[in-house]
């Protein structure tokens, strides 16, 4: 009798085959909407093999898979070497089941986030789960938020009333972490009618051991798959017909351990064999001289086409026919003569595996490949080469740029490969497709030196991953190229090219900018921008912030703002959010030093909001945006909130091959453990990121941040010696901006120390340099600290000035970071303040910080914002920072088309707003929600 499972099973299939025929009828591929909308997706990696129709039933298995029926089971574990049978034992039963499936056919390209998620949800959806459109464009990001993306597929699995099966074959070529963590949970979490199968040559990370123990899993391992005696027997006088004797099967079936791909050559060469008898007395040794063995009886025993058909396609990973007399290029071997090929290898069973139903896309056998490869390259290298150069240009061809360079690289045809990577470069930049990009790391020297823009892009590889001795490589390589060209045209370069040595004077300016050197930002900067396509958003947008980011180490904030908003607004006008995060990020940083923590945390609120709003949410968010604003609640004592904020935002900066969100995660994370005063937690922390020093530069902003966190944990400790040796090697530097972060971390040293005098020196000029520049943020700091170490009139006034300085932006953490010499102060301050009636409000805030280092929690909740300022006192729900916009902008006159151009949204979405902000301020139509705005000083 039927199980339950897959009875259940046999219903769905019919009901989804009738109603999705009914549903996608216009579309004659409507099982593939998702692979319609991604022409990057091989819609042949996601069909169920073929299996033999004369295969060994092989029942004492498929009563194992039945176990799938119970309650508890979740999972099939298939783990067992190459050559075992095990995606053709799981598809046999897939198809004899008739249950919903959804296959993925992986491969070693699938470690990419996107691509995985990509095959993922072309699988789910080719079996009739829907997958929200939300969710889908999640995968058009150029590092998709993992976590997120996972649990909305999961739901939206969670949501498909039939049961199905997920299959992941070769799941041995998957290493990428995040990968494997998603599956963890899904495996957990997966919904109660349906199950996950793993196929793979090795134990996937999960935890087996608790999964067996709960009986949530079925393993099918080496020893089951292999061959019996009974199925031995079945194989080769039942399924191959060679009549062998009960001692030649012994034979067999000892040297071969049950091993089926032995087996299975040991068939096919005995086919041909004309002496048996000396077939067997051959046939020893381990699997790989039985191996070497077989495939050259195998081999030699095929025609000469067919031998070199198999061998020159074996440089494809999966091919058609098309493909294959595009590599062959011979007249016997056109595209009908190799369909014809191919269907004669499959009758043959020459280890190919049919990838869809009408026998169009082929694959060889993973082992079968393997082999067939070493041959070629070992006996014809040059011919290796030729046909990968082939196979490159008809994927170029057909518009499958990342299959083309995989190609042209494997034939170290780099002139090619460079042309392949100029072509794409614009298209894979939009999406930051990094993969792609990085590709030009494996150009050689010589060539490079020959195409200043590719120079240019490896430079910039250096800078984003901190490889900056790379990036130094490759702007002498750029300089000497222009300059040689510059020669031949007579010292005239076109304008493309002066556009490359003005981005090259951008990149050396952002290297001595890491050097923590003063740089004279050169005029003509900008025309590195507009040297670049109007088209590639993304590179205009990367070198506006680094040079945002130069002005804003020189102590340029205007200027420095003045470069984030035009990434930001090149941005907006794109409807897009490729820069958006990193440069508000660094335009929140600049109102931090300027003290403006709420119009920081505000600033990171109104973007995130931005990107909500398109139904993404990109790593960039997740990540700097995250951990700014962990930062920012840190300094308001919100350590519970903080924490989670930057643990979001590491767990996402993971994905990405950019190091320094990664550091400056950890160095925020330590800094709200030592505020807990964790301190083992907090060194831990900072030792992670001081490894990561040892491999790559990190920007002396990041380092400076990272001492200052070192520097108070020592304090914090009394540990004398790392604050003399660090004072010891303190780095020469002027009183500029730039700085000024290290001159307060060697005073908060020196005042530990007892050496008040050198801090007093050092902490005036800071206070002084502070006000004149408007860096408020630092002023508080120097004032504080100063109150540490100033007499005491001189000292309540610094602690005076620094309070009506922050009091309007709620510092907390600040003052209970000083130590008890401010925290005394605080006490004195507040006894005179209370005695003047014009000073009541400051007292209060004195009295709050002094609760604050008595107990370690705010008095209050964390400081509200502008926009919590204005609403939380008579709105029962804050309006969002693009409903107050939308607001605004209608009260400015605005149309409703004009509000929608504006802010690139649908009129329907300005509608929306519209109609929120109304509920929310109880209003009853446009005029009144605005003159209610106005009153709650919204705008």
């Amino acid at each position: 009798m039927e199980s339950r499972f897959f009875a259940s099973c046999w219903q769905a299939e019919k009901h989804c085959s009738s109603s999705a025929r009914k549903k996608h009828a216009s579309r004659p591929d409507s099982c593939y909407s998702y692979n319609n909308m991604r022409p990057d997706i091989l819609s042949t990696k996601l069909f169920i093999p073929a299996y033999p129709a004369n295969h060994v039933l092989r029942p004492r298995l498929t009563d194992l898979l039945r176990q799938l029926n119970q309650p508890d089971g979740r999972v099939v574990v298939v783990s067992a070497p190459a050559g075992y049978g095990k995606t053709s034992l799981i598809a046999s039963w897939i198809h004899a089941q008739k249950c919903n499936t959804a296959w993925i056919s992986l491969d070693e390209r699938d470690n990419q986030i996107v691509q995985f998620f990509a095959y993922l949800i072309a699988a789910l959806e080719r079996i009739g789960i829907s997958i929200d459109q939300a969710t889908r464009e999640l995968l058009e990001l150029p590092n998709i938020p993992v976590n997120e993306l996972a649990l909305d597929v999961l739901k939206d699995c969670g949501c498909f009333a039939q049961p199905f099966i997920l299959v992941l074959d070769d799941y041995h070529l998957i290493h990428e972490k995040s990968i494997h963590e998603v599956l963890r949970h899904w495996i957990q979490s997966f919904p109660a009618n349906a199950r996950i199968v793993i196929i793979s040559r090795q134990d996937p990370p999960f935890p087996l051991a608790r999964l067996r123990a709960s009986g949530q899993l079925i393993e099918i391992r080496q020893a089951d798959l292999q061959f019996s005696t009974q199925e031995i027997v079945d194989f080769f006088n039942q399924v191959m017909s060679l009549s062998l004797s009960t001692k030649e099967l012994t034979i067999l079936e000892k040297r071969t351990e049950g091993w089926i791909a032995g087996l299975q050559m040991a068939a096919l060469a005995l086919q041909t064999s004309r002496d048996r008898e000396q077939f067997f007395r051959d046939f020893s040794g381990t699997h790989r001289f039985i191996l070497d063995y077989l495939i050259e009886e195998v081999l030699a025993k095929q025609s000469e086409s067919t031998q070199k058909f198999l061998s020159h396609t074996s440089v494809l990973r999966q091919f058609n026919a098309d493909l294959c007399a595009a590599l062959l290029q011979e007249e016997q071997f056109s595209a009908a003569g190799c369909q014809a090929m191919l269907e004669k290898i499959e009758r043959t069973n020459l280890f190919i595996i049919p990838l869809d139903e009408t026998r169009q896309w082929y694959r060889y056998h993973h082992l079968f490949s393997d082999l067939l490869v070493a041959r070629l390259k070992f006996q014809a290298p040059q011919v290796w080469t030729e046909l990968n150069r082939r196979a490159s240009a008809w994927y170029d061809d057909h518009q499958e740029s990342k299959l083309a360079l995989d190609h042209a690289l494997a034939a170290h045809d780099f002139e090619y490969a460079a042309d392949l990577i100029e072509k794409y470069v614009v298209t894979h930049w939009r999406v930051t497709d990094l993969t792609f990009f990085m590709a030009v790391k494996q150009l050689p020297d010589e060539l490079l030196s020959r195409r200043p823009g590719l120079c240019l892009q490896n430079a910039w590889i250096g800078v984003i991953t901190g490889q900056l001795d790379l990036t130094r490589r490759m702007l002498d390589m750029t300089d000497a190229s222009l300059a040689s060209l510059q020669q031949k045209e007579s010292a005239r370069l076109a304008p493309e090219e002066r556009g490359m040595l003005a981005f090259s004077r951008v990149l050396w300016a952002y290297l001595d900018d890491m050097d923590n050197q003063h740089v004279q930002v050169d005029p003509t900067f900008k025309n590195a921008i507009l040297s670049v396509p109007e088209e590639n958003v993304g590179m205009r947008n990367s070198i506006a912030v680094v040079i945002g980011s130069i002005f804003f180490m020189e102590g340029e904030f205007k200027q420095a703002v003045d470069f984030f908003r035009d990434a930001i607004d090149r941005d907006i006008a794109n409807n897009g959010t490729n820069a958006i995060p990193i440069a508000a990020s660094r335009w929140a940083r600049v109102w931090v030093v300027e003290g403006k923590l709420r119009a920081a945390h505000d600033l990171c609120a109104q973007y995130e909001a931005y990107v909500r709003e398109r139904d993404i949410r990109r790593y960039y968010v997740a990540g700097n945006l995250l951990i700014l604003r962990a930062g920012i609640l840190r300094s308001w004592g919100q350590y519970d909130l903080a924490e989670k904020l930057v643990n979001e935002g590491l767990a996402l900066h993971r994905n990405w091959p950019v190091p320094q969100g990664v550091f400056i995660g950890l160095v925020t994370l330590a800094h709200i453990h030592l505020n807990r005063s964790n301190w083992e937690e907090c060194a831990a922390c900072l030792e992670q990121a001081k490894q990561m020093t040892l491999t790559i530069q990190i920007h002396p902003e990041f380092m400076a941040y990272y001492q200052s966190v070192l520097v108070r944990l020592w304090c914090a400790q009394g540990n004398t010696p790392a604050l003399q040796q660090y004072l010891n090697q303190c780095e020469e530097g002027d009183d500029s901006f730039r700085f000024e972060s290290r001159r307060l971390s060697q005073v908060r040293a020196l005042i530990a120390l007892e050496r008040k005098k050198e801090a007093v020196e050092i902490l005036t000029r800071v206070a002084a340099h502070a006000q004149a520049a408007g860096r408020s943020g630092h002023r508080i700091e120097a004032l504080t600290l100063l109150t540490a170490c100033q007499p005491e009139d001189q000292a309540l006034a610094s602690l005076e000035a620094a309070l009506q300085l922050a009091q309007p932006e709620g510092y907390v953490v600040l003052f209970a970071e000083a130590g008890e010499a401010v925290a005394n102060r605080l006490v004195e301050l507040q006894h005179r303040l209370r005695q003047q009636t014009e000073s009541h409000s400051l007292a209060a805030y004195a009295r709050s910080l002094l609760e604050f280092i008595q107990s370690g929690q705010p008095a209050s909740p964390a400081p509200p914002t502008k926009i919590e300022t204005s609403l939380t006192a008579s709105l029962v729900e804050p309006l969002t920072p693009r409903e107050i916009e939308v607001l605004r902008l209608t009260a400015e006159g605005l149309s409703n088309q004009e509000i929608a151009n504006q802010l690139f949204i649908s009129i329907r979405t300005v509608k929306k707003h519209l109609q929120n902000a109304y509920s929310k301020l109880d209003a009853k139509g446009r005029v009144q929600a605005i003159n209610r705005a106005r009153e709650l000083q919204l705008f």
